[in-house]
């Protein structure tokens, strides 16, 4: 929440390894970490900044050997390309990563990158493929008990059956995250439920449904500080209103 501060630490730490590789020492470990981290500091302010980062850490891993840590910052560095919109490169790095984590045996960060491969693909409006890697991810995340990563599969899924006109197979993919969100005290989670079930309620045609979502919303919003879901839950009462002819409330 603070990338000033988190920048300035990066530098300090690279600062310090600077110095310590003049003295013969190997830092490649700890430098590919510095570097994984710096990508995390720069990912909302500066996302060729954050892929600049996220390639060198994986560079360094790879120099080094390690498979696992390197398949990590490749898909770091997908995630990051996906997020700068170069769907080219974010596809080819996602899918490589996905391939290097199968072998590695690792479930969990797998069920991740799935997750993204179906943001990727529920972008680019190929929303069978979309599903296909939503279900993956769930169904991936249900084996290993990973309650948190479940619920946001769950998120997802239920946001490809909105693009698919599936409301009614939606509804409960959100109901079940909410009360896994709710369960674990994941405010951000739950506020996340909300937004999408609102278009599933209008799907649903279920107004009073959606503007109560939409009230519950809105107080969680306001307490986390969220700006983007204020607005957007106010958009949304707002429209609820002028469909009810109530304007003054609207405006």
């Amino acid at each position: 929440g603070q990338p000033e501060l988190a920048q300035e630490q990066l530098k300090r730490s690279h600062e310090m390894l600077d110095d310590l590789a003049t003295r013969s020492e190997d830092v490649r470990q700890e430098r590919a970490l510095a570097f994984l981290h710096q990508g995390h500091a720069e990912l909302l302010r500066n996302k060729d900044a954050a892929i600049h980062a996220y390639s060198q850490s994986h560079a360094l891993y790879q120099e080094m050997g390690h498979s696992w840590e390197a398949a990590i910052a490749l898909a770091r560095q997908g995630q990051a390309h996906q997020a700068a919109v170069h769907r080219d490169e974010a596809i080819a790095l996602l899918n490589e990563a996905l391939d290097l984590l199968q072998k590695a045996g690792d479930r969990r960060n797998m069920a991740m990158v799935m997750e993204e491969i179906a943001d990727y693909y529920l972008d680019g409006a190929d929303l069978e493929k979309a599903l296909e890697m939503s279900k993956a991810s769930l169904q991936l995340r249900r084996q290993i008990g990973d309650r948190l990563g479940m619920a946001s599969s769950l998120v997802m899924l239920g946001n490809v059956h909105n693009w698919l006109a599936q409301p009614s197979l939606a509804e409960p993919a959100l109901d079940e995250a909410l009360a896994i969100y709710k369960h674990l005290g994941h405010q951000e989670g739950e506020c996340r439920v909300y937004i999408m079930a609102t278009v599933t309620y209008t799907y649903l045609g279920r107004l009073e449904r959606k503007e109560a979502t939409a009230k519950r919303g809105l107080a969680l919003a306001r307490e986390l500080g969220h700006p983007e879901g204020t607005a957007n839950f106010l958009r949304t009462l707002g429209n609820l209103a002028m469909t009810r002819g109530d304007f003054a409330a609207a405006y």
